[in-house]
């Protein structure tokens, strides 16, 4: 990858790497109060002072803090050793393998350290930049362990063979030999290839990435996943979660929530081992949260997906009373015969029934914005919107409704149910009915 668009966060780099070399060849030159920077935090606040947040979303730079790493490497932490091979197909500036590198053991002389350390740690990434801070760091954080300089000239860009600049989806031989494959992967849009199993069209790299890593792991090799949580819960993504299951076992999942304080998605760390031929049993992706013997919204409303999508749909067909998020925003009742008027000629509804806003925020008070809609005559409905329409077709049964969905224990439950910004139908429809 071209870094012309890093260049000052290159320059940045430039001078940790002149920090690491100047430790490694004399330990009056650390300063453990400058390498506790570099290795907690601020390679990715420099990284997001010095280079545009739109550029970061299309290459998908985001670093994974020093908690996250910690925590993502813990629950496989004690497998860890000198025998190890451990990948990460986008190491970025090496968080995971920082972390990892935490569970190695230290020689006395930073020369035998760095060579133990360079026979397990391995990593690939895009950016040359990033590639050169993950072995900067790495030298740093073996002298910080106690590792001591034996005083010769240290050339870190000759150091970590095993981490170099590459395409974490052209690392089948790697990935095939690892005993620990640990990865942050982009979650930026990407398109299914025509072979590919569970989707087609646009999708999350993020799922293209773990389908690759999977398809080519070790029987037995540890795998680590952050990831966000649309692929945990959404419905787009069901296909995925089965194919996962197929080629793992020992499955467990941490709801992590916002991935930092300045990354507006929620994620989820996956921990898994690689089975050739592994049990398919049913795996909890989301917690079941209700009682035994709980109703669900969905016996008591259909829930749909309005079907207008405003940029797409040409404006032929009948003229139709048009309800639509911003119309209706902040208001608890609606009539939909004061609504504006555009032709459809698809699917419309009869109120009375109930819209939801699609898109929540976990950190919000309540999950659901609910607005009774009202009227005599069929309406169309935006995209952006969902319905829950009463099987019984009395009001009543909408305003009881919308007292339950207004409450924290709905709040609640949505939270630990699906934690991504987009709502879907099967997340409303198994909200507890009581």
């Amino acid at each position: 990858m071209t870094d012309v668009n890093l260049s000052a966060y290159s320059s940045y780099v430039d001078e940790v790497v002149r920090t690491a070399e100047e430790a490694g060849r004399s330990i009056t030159k650390f300063e453990p109060a400058a390498a506790d920077l570099i290795l907690d935090g601020q390679m990715q606040r420099k990284l997001r002072d010095l280079v545009p947040i739109s550029y970061l979303r299309e290459i998908g730079a985001f670093f994974t803090g020093s908690v996250l790493r910690e925590s993502a490497i813990a629950h496989v932490a004690q497998t860890i050793g000198p025998e190890s091979i451990v990948f990460d197909p986008a190491c970025g500036v090496g968080d995971l393998l920082l972390a990892s590198a935490f569970h190695l053991p230290v020689s006395e002389s930073l020369t035998a350290t760095l060579s133990m350390w360079g026979r397990v740690l391995h990593g690939t990434d895009l950016s040359t930049t990033f590639i050169r801070a993950a072995k900067a760091r790495l030298v740093l954080l073996a002298i910080h362990r106690g590792a001591v300089p034996d005083g010769g000239y240290i050339n870190v860009e000759s150091l970590f063979p095993g981490i170099r600049v590459g395409d974490g989806l052209a690392t089948k031989e790697i990935i095939s030999k690892s005993t620990h494959v640990f990865v942050n992967p982009p979650y930026g849009p990407s398109i299914a290839e025509k072979e590919c199993q569970w989707a087609s069209g646009k999708v999350s790299f993020a799922a293209v990435f773990m389908d690759y890593v999977l398809a080519n792991a070790q029987r037995g090799a540890h795998i680590v996943a952050i990831l966000p949580d649309v692929l945990r819960t959404g419905t787009r993504y069901a296909k995925w979660r089965h194919l996962v299951q197929s080629r793992c076992e020992n499955r467990t999942i941490e709801v992590i929530g916002k991935f930092d304080k300045s990354t507006d998605v929620d994620v989820f760390t996956l921990y898994v081992v690689s089975s050739l031929n592994p049990v398919i049993s049913e795996f909890p992706w989301f917690r079941n949260v209700m009682s035994n013997g709980d109703k669900t919204i969905e016996s008591s409303f259909h829930v749909h997906v309005g079907p207008v999508v405003p940029h797409r749909h040409k404006k032929t067909g009948r003229l139709r009373r048009f309800i639509y998020a911003q119309a209706i925003s902040g208001l608890p009742i609606f009539d939909a015969g004061t609504a504006e008027i555009r032709r459809f000629s698809g699917r419309v509804f009869l109120p009375p029934f109930i819209v939801l806003r699609r898109t929540s925020s976990p950190d919000q008070g309540t999950r659901l914005f609910c607005t009774l809609i009202t009227g005599t005559s069929p309406v169309a409905v935006e995209n952006h919107l969902i319905l829950l329409i009463p099987r019984s077709g009395k009001i009543n049964v909408c305003r009881q409704a919308m007292r339950i969905l207004q409450t924290a224990r709905v709040a609640g439950w949505l939270n630990e149910r699906i934690r991504c910004r987009h709502l879907t139908v099967g997340s409303i429809s198994e909200i507890p009915w009581k």
